[in-house]
């Protein structure tokens, strides 16, 4: 009998028994061409009609299940900084990076005279270099400036000036010790990998320990 056929006259049934208002009990004594299997037949269908979504949202659920798996298999390479205690976790692509040390410097403001800055603050900045990078061609690098405490509040406060930009250091993560932050502006100038590093942001591939 085809699945289609089942499921017509089950409705069919079910209509049946609604219109007739016959206790469950009663289907089981009805007879239709002295074919009592069929109607037994018909009960299962609906049974296994009822379970139609159960395994529709296993399926679903095994799918991503595979998407995840799939996510999780993706190859990497980890830069670990033992310094500053963090990770930064890169595609396998980024095999062959190079490490630039720099420094950042800031004007610390007196919020209650700001006709010009009481001092200055200074900090590292670590950028991870993309191993495709050249003088000619350009990729976007992936930069990491590191505050500490301090410094990390005089820039929320609005009294740590690190650019000509309108606000401050974008903090990303931090530990027990340092804060890190991205630029501002870090990626003002639109170049090559730009959307990988921004993903990258995104995924916090930066892990402080």
């Amino acid at each position: 009998m085809a699945f289609g056929s089942v499921l017509k006259g089950t409705r069919d049934l079910l209509s049946r028994l609604v219109a007739r208002r016959l206790p469950v009990g009663e289907v089981v004594r009805m007879r239709r061409g002295n074919k009592p299997t069929r109607v037994v037949a018909l009960l299962r269908c609906v049974a296994l009609c009822s379970c139609l979504p159960w395994f529709a949202t296993t399926a679903s659920q095994q799918t991503d299940s595979a998407a995840q798996t799939g996510k999780q298999a993706e190859k990497t390479i980890v830069y670990k900084n033992k310094k500053y205690r963090f990770r930064f976790v890169l595609p396998e692509s980024w095999k062959g990076y190079s490490i630039l040390a720099s420094q950042w410097t800031g004007a610390v403001w007196d919020p209650a005279k700001r006709e010009k800055p009481i001092r200055e603050e200074t900090g590292p900045v670590i950028t991870i270099r993309h191993p495709l990078w050249t003088e000619s061609g350009p990729r976007q690098d992936i930069p990491i400036m590191i505050l500490t405490y301090a410094q990390a509040a005089l820039s929320k406060e609005g009294n740590l000036s690190t650019g000509a930009a309108p606000y401050g250091p974008q903090e990303i993560a931090r530990n027990s010790k340092y804060v890190f932050a991205l630029p501002p502006r870090y990626n003002g100038v639109v170049e090559p990998g730009i959307e990988e590093v921004n993903e990258l942001f995104r995924r916090h591939s930066l892990r402080p320990f």
